[in-house]
């Protein structure tokens, strides 16, 4: 699984630097070192989707939630391919899956509004909408704790480094 793991995060590399065709590439080889990597199939998926090729997107897509229903992004990620293609009842449905298994997702929340807001339901997306920026600010919170730099403690004088997982080097 290793190597599956080294292709994936070169997959992600990929993806954030919008290069698909390689990102692509290197989850094709994620998927055949590990066929049942659910996330390869998502962020597939994904690339497809930037490449507005909707139909294959929502076969990686939905592949991956085959794999692993319980993951809340894959749900989120379907919602989108439903909604470029004006599938709104569908990308509803899905964003409603995604904030069941998400709970406070602010992402979900904020699509499911534009969804809302495309079906004319003005109500529930500025209900929606508040509710994601209240998420997004409680996330905030949690992801600049998360940033903090670890203080050493103060009963250990010994100068030996720990990594993350408490190993000492």
């Amino acid at each position: 699984m290793y190597k599956a793991d080294i292709y994936f995060e070169m997959g992600r590399f990929f993806i954030k630097n919008e290069d698909y065709d390689m990102a692509i590439n290197a989850l094709n080889k994620v998927i055949e070192l590990s066929p049942d990597f659910a996330g390869a199939y998502s962020n597939r998926g994904l690339c497809f989707y930037n490449q507005e090729m909707f139909d294959k997107a929502m076969l990686e897509i939905n592949k991956a939630i085959e794999l692993d229903p319980d993951e809340a992004r894959y749900y989120s990620n379907r919602g989108l391919a439903y909604s470029y293609q004006e599938k709104h009842q569908e990308a509803l449905a899905a964003f409603d899956k995604a904030i069941i298994l998400g709970r406070d997702d602010s992402f979900a929340y904020s699509c499911r509004a534009e969804e809302y807001a495309a079906l004319g339901k003005f109500d529930k997306a500025e209900e929606d909408f508040k509710h994601a920026k209240m998420c997004n600010f409680i996330e905030n919170i949690f992801n600049d704790n998360e940033k903090e730099i670890p203080m050493d403690d103060e009963n250990d004088n010994s100068g030996e480094v720990v990594d993350d997982q408490g190993k000492q080097d």
